[in-house]
């Protein structure tokens, strides 16, 4: 069969993949459908192909998904997110789109750019807004993360990022209840809005795994419990891998059943950037919303020398780990000397919002 007009086309492995862009069809291929086809020849500027197969997961060609009626309200969402922010009193930074530190997190894969890198979150430069004392700001951008790539991890996402300075976890717990319910009448499924239940992770494993976790529990505990409950293991796995199977494969299944879930209390070794409370939990917190992670927040660190102690920490995991070498922030560093107020910040995922 012969490809004309109203198609395009992607090389693959000796295959074309296309897609029906004016309603031209062929057998089986509905309009706006990806499908893999055979080369069978090659004349001027027509193919010719044959074993016409339609695609129903078209993101497994590693290219964009077929036309969703999501899509063409997508803009619209993304105005009404930012509405809600400008309606609370929020100002909207506008952070560099070439950064030096694009963050230090052990897993996190950056794009690098013209000897600078990508953003993969506007942290930083949110942060920097609060030293200036822009006490409640935020940022919706395009993010960039290179490793994973999934239906729930894209190469180039939208991140929705805000901060209050002079607030903490309790803080944004508010906001999130109070953004869902502004944004569930236009883009809900009718009815009243869900209500975000808390919970935290000691509970969750009490429920899930008739585990008592706590911040002593040691890598050995831990361990066990993976074996106790058929969950593959590496001799080179650290408490934190161990600790993100058992959530993958055992809460997050859990929390699937769940409406959106805020959990908190997370093991010392997960603070990330957010600081320890006195009982010794990391005090940051995860949305949770079907099962999928929407947003990742924290109360965060303000203290420069702690700052430095955590980053220095995620270098050496990098290292561990054979993640690109990265440098500390020193610009960043330097100014958090001036003083930042105690402040909540959390990081969510516009499309899986």
């Amino acid at each position: 069969m012969r490809v004309g007009a109203g198609w395009s086309f992607w090389d693959s492995l000796g295959a074309i993949s296309v897609q029906s862009l004016d309603g031209v069809r062929w057998p089986n291929v509905e309009r706006g459908f990806f499908a893999r086809a055979k080369i069978d020849a090659i004349h001027g500027d027509a193919l010719y192909v044959s074993e016409i197969e339609q695609l129903s997961k078209p993101d497994e060609m590693g290219i964009c998904a077929p036309p969703s009626p999501h899509v063409h309200r997508f803009g619209e969402f993304v105005h009404d997110l930012r509405g809600h922010f400008f309606e609370k009193g929020f100002c909207e930074l506008q952070t560099p789109s070439l950064v030096d530190c694009p963050g230090l997190e052990p897993t996190l894969q950056p794009v690098s750019a013209g000897g600078k890198f990508l953003p993969t979150s506007p942290e930083i430069h949110l942060k920097r807004g609060l030293i200036r004392q822009y006490t409640d700001v935020f940022e919706l951008r395009r993010c960039f993360r290179a490793g994973e790539v999934s239906k729930a991890h894209l190469l180039e996402f939208n991140m929705l990022e805000w901060y209050r300075g002079f607030a903490g976890l309790a803080m944004l717990k508010e906001d999130i209840d109070q953004l869902i319910r502004s944004l569930w009448p236009k883009w809900g499924l009718g009815g009243e809005a869900p209500k975000v239940e808390s919970t935290d992770f000691a509970q969750l494993f009490r429920d899930v795994l008739s585990f008592d976790l706590t911040p002593q529990t040691s890598h050995s505990k831990l361990l066990e419990l993976c074996q106790n409950t058929f969950i593959e293991t590496n001799p080179s796995d650290s408490f934190d891998e161990l600790f993100n199977r058992l959530v993958i494969e055992k809460i997050e299944p859990h929390l699937a059943r769940c409406g959106p879930t805020l959990v908190e209390g997370f093991p010392p070794s997960q603070s990330a950037l957010a600081r320890i409370n006195a009982a010794g939990w990391a005090q940051r917190m995860e949305l949770y919303w079907n099962g999928l992670e929407i947003a990742n927040g924290y109360d965060e660190v303000t203290d420069p020398a702690e700052q430095r102690e955590r980053w220095n920490r995620d270098i050496k995991e990098r290292g561990r780990l054979g993640t690109l070498d990265l440098s500390v922030d020193q610009v960043f560093l330097d100014e958090l000397t001036q003083g930042m107020p105690p402040s909540g910040g959390i990081a969510l995922g516009v499309e899986r919002l």
